[in-house]
């Protein structure tokens, strides 16, 4: 027997099934009054999500220039701070510290990563 394929008789069967006449099922109130309430929650969440959505777009834009002037002072004070890195980094002991931080750096994350 071939798995790939229904036996003609199970195929008969199910044919048979489906070409019986539908029934009608008459309408429920009650189905149809929760149907209509769900529709109507969903519409509400959609139209609630589309606002929040456009609230926070117009947020973003109305805050976008104290964002470029914080990202500014931030570039600023993150280039003080590599200076003063590398110029640490730049004398023996500095370096030699800089290696022992990254071993252990190195050593803590792969012990989170790997057990």
């Amino acid at each position: 027997m071939d798995c790939g394929r229904i036996p003609m008789d199970d195929d008969e069967r199910l044919r048979t099934l489906f070409e019986r006449k539908q029934v009608h099922v008459s309408e429920q109130p009650f189905v149809h009054e929760v149907a209509q309430r769900v529709a109507a929650s969903r519409r509400l969440r959609a139209a609630g999500t589309l606002a929040a959505q456009a609230i926070a777009i117009g947020a973003l834009i109305a805050a976008s220039p104290w964002l470029v002037r914080g990202s500014s002072l931030l570039s600023a004070k993150l280039d003080v701070l590599f200076a003063a890195a590398a110029s640490a980094l730049d004398s023996p002991l500095g370096y030699a510290a800089g290696v022992l931080c990254f071993a252990v750096a190195t050593l803590v994350l792969r012990r989170r990563l790997f057990g």
